[in-house]
């Protein structure tokens, strides 16, 4: 068949892979090469081996262009990629090779080469299945070389790229007595062969690698949208997520000990959700939100316990429009009291708990709201306050008021009655995007238990913000808890932080919850019921280095893979953390931020 002649051939009802085959076996057959025509002479050149190390972004693009290779006027060089998506299932057979395999390597005084890479291979593919989940790729690499009409150059640039290629790891094969199977599959109009495919194994490889030179096939997680996560170990590509797509939860949870980096990552959260035109507000109980607050034009609210100030929990919200919520202000209120109530108290029975609830009824029967009548809600000026509600309890001489009033007569008339000096209202800028109430100056004793209250005093007042944003339909809102563990140990306010997880994204926010005690997020580890409901309740979830007291809760609890344990105890002072995303498994993370961001989330040091 003449050259040119077979294009235009119809397929005429034969098979797609009939045809290929009718087209190639049309060619000048030879051992090593294919003749097209008369004197178009093509070699297939295969990758046959690669480097002992993680194939990167940089490695695939310096095989894409050959740089070095310098050809004759009458020779092409062009590197082709085969890609198949690649399904890996790390189950118990494959778990016993690898075991077996390490228990044979480690008891050999001199292992065999082929078994040490061999198990070396293994280590990377359960790396890949752990922390990739299926975003990978078996990739196929193939150099194409041709010639016009002088089959030596052809062959004198084939020996030169083979050379080169050994010298960077990578072997190519000459596939010799199979040059017409490879050219089927490096055929501009060719389809891959399942059966050649398996005869040679593609590597194995990251999509996002895959991605930096077709775009096309999988898009980027580097879109420019979304929050900044961090950089990826494995890929050194940047992490973006985009928070307010989908109709599910946008939840956060941070978990990770002191000084491994964990609220430098908070911090750089946050900023990453104002850059996306997020409200933020963050509960702080030790200060340190203050300096990037004040720097970037925040708004800082300093409710800590020498202030005095408060916003007061029984405030009734204003309507807003939105019926369900406008039918829920007086709950808003009764939860937002309760809450206080048990912080302070150190927790309530059920009989101080109804106690609690009438000395609230005799408030809204003295000014005469009616809870079945919303017309009777509203006020110009708030009627009643929480030392008001304190006096209805010191009225009430049931038994149960008696012990509530004991319990919490050190706030209203002992040494820290200065906590409900002044009430504050507070009205948020229309053109600010970060709010910070500092509730505590510790993480520890007394002033924490009051950080949590004034904390519970303030839910009132972020319901109602999220239900104007929602309304106004301008930004989105994310609520920050962090150092969260004193809230979530208290039944009321956990059971608060749950129903906020689950309502808040009807209102177009998210939570971010932080703490370094993770065994509080499940009740068989003595969290609150609210621990358990944002632990199933949030999407994202981080680690950063935790002591291994806290490890031990968390492999006990959580449905989280050994390995992922495993890797979680070898972070210790390395600033990486772990991270899980729904739509791509596990990966390993590090924040990379410009210096003078980091000054400005420094959290330790001596005053200048």
């Amino acid at each position: 068949m003449k050259e040119g002649r077979w294009m235009e051939q119809k397929i005429s009802g034969q098979s797609y892979k009939t045809y290929l085959a009718a087209i190639a076996s049309s060619f000048q057959k030879h051992p090593q090469h294919t003749i097209v025509g008369d004197n178009v002479y093509t070699r297939v050149l295969r990758g046959a081996a690669w480097p002992d190390k993680p194939v990167d972004t940089g490695f695939l693009q310096l095989l894409h262009t050959l740089r070095g290779v310098k050809a004759p006027p009458n020779v092409v060089v062009e590197v082709i990629y085969r890609y198949r998506k690649a399904v890996l299932d790390w189950g118990w057979r494959a778990n016993w090779k690898y075991n077996r395999l390490i228990q044979k390597v480690n008891g050999e005084q001199t292992p065999d080469p082929s078994e040490v890479k061999a198990l070396d291979a293994m280590k990377k593919l359960k790396s890949v299945n752990y922390y990739g989940g299926a975003d990978t790729a078996d990739v196929w690499m193939y150099v194409v070389v041709r010639s016009i009409g002088d089959p030596g150059s052809m062959d004198a640039v084939c020996r030169k790229i083979m050379n080169d290629m050994k010298d960077i790891g990578i072997m190519l094969s000459p596939l010799i007595q199979e040059q017409q199977q490879a050219f089927r599959e490096t055929f501009v109009l060719g389809r891959s062969d399942e059966t050649f495919q398996k005869a040679y194994p593609g590597r194995i490889v990251q999509l996002d690698v895959v991605s930096s030179l077709y775009p096309f096939l999988t898009g980027s997680i580097n879109d420019g949208h979304g929050g900044y996560f961090g950089h990826s170990i494995a890929t050194k590509s940047a992490n973006f997520v985009d928070l307010k797509k989908g109709s599910g939860n946008q939840n956060i949870i941070v978990i990770g000990a002191s000084g491994e980096g964990k609220s430098t990552f908070l911090q750089a959260i946050i900023e990453s959700l104002r850059a996306e035109g997020f409200l933020v507000i963050v509960f702080d109980m030790n200060g340190e939100y203050r300096k990037v607050c004040e720097k970037t034009g925040g708004l800082y609210i300093d409710h800590t316990l020498a202030t005095g100030k408060y916003i007061d929990p029984l405030a009734i919200p204003d309507k807003i429009g939105i019926a369900e919520e406008d039918a829920g202000r007086l709950n808003a209120v009764s939860d937002a009291l309760i809450s206080t109530v048990s912080i302070l108290a150190d927790g309530i029975t059920p009989g101080e708990r109804n106690a609690a609830d009438r000395a609230l009824m005799k408030l809204y029967e003295a000014v005469k709201i009616d809870m079945e009548n919303p017309q009777t809600w509203d006020f110009n000026d708030q009627p009643f306050d929480i030392e008001d509600w304190w006096n209805a309890l010191q009225n009430d001489k049931n038994k149960d008021a008696r012990t509530l009033s004991e319990k919490l007569a050190i706030y209203f008339t002992g040494s820290k009655r200065h906590l409900f000096k002044h009430s504050e209202k507070i009205t948020i800028p229309t053109d600010c995007s970060l709010v910070v109430f500092q509730v505590g100056t510790s993480l520890e004793g007394a002033d924490a238990q009051v950080g949590a209250a004034k904390m519970a005093m303030t839910m009132s007042f972020v319901r109602d913000v999220l239900r104007k944003e929602k309304l106004k339909g301008k930004r989105y809102t994310a609520v920050v808890f962090d150092e969260a563990q004193r809230a979530l140990l208290n039944p009321e306010m956990s059971n608060y932080i749950n129903t906020l997880a689950t309502f808040i994204r009807h209102l177009n926010g998210l939570l971010v919850v932080s703490t370094n005690k993770p065994h509080v997020f499940w009740v068989n580890s003595t969290g609150g019921e609210g621990g358990t409901g944002i632990w199933a309740n949030s999407k994202y979830k981080v680690f950063f280095w935790l002591e291994n007291s806290e490890i031990a809760a968390v492999e006990k609890n959580a449905e989280i893979p050994k390995e992922i344990t495993d890797t979680l105890k070898t972070l210790y002072q390395t600033n990486q953390f772990l991270i899980r995303h729904p739509d791509r498994g596990w990966d390993r993370c590090k924040m990379y931020l410009p210096p003078e961001e980091l000054a400005l989330y420094e959290t330790r040091g001596l005053k200048k």
